[in-house]
C-alpha cells in the first residue's frame, strides 16, 4: 500500500470489472486500517454500496448517500448551505 498521501482515478470500460477487482477491496483495505480513512466513492449503479455499505457500518463508519438520480432514497443535501 503507498503510504503518501495520493489519489486514485480507475478507468476502464464497462464490464471490465474495475468495481469488483479494485473498489471493493480498496475499500474494504481502507475500513481495516488504523488510520481511518474517509472515503468518497462514486457509485452510480449503487453496487459498491449494496456489497459493502453493512461491513463498513459494523467498522463504525457513517454513510451518507447522495442519490442524484432518486433524492427520495438518499441523504438530503442543501447545497445553499455550504455557501
Amino acid at each position: 500500500i503507498d503510504q503518501r498521501d495520493s489519489h486514485t482515478l480507475v478507468v476502464g470500460p464497462t464490464g471490465s470489472k474495475k468495481s469488483r477487482l479494485v473498489a471493493m477491496p480498496f475499500v474494504r483495505i481502507l475500513a481495516n486500517s488504523d488510520a481511518r480513512e474517509s472515503m468518497i466513492v462514486c457509485d452510480p449503479k449503487a453496487e459498491i454500496y449494496m456489497r459493502t455499505a453493512n461491513y463498513l457500518k459494523k467498522q463504525g463508519y457513517r454513510i451518507y448517500t447522495l442519490n442524484l438520480r432518486s433524492p427520495l432514497y438518499g441523504d438530503t443535501w442543501n447545497i445553499n448551505s455550504s455557501i
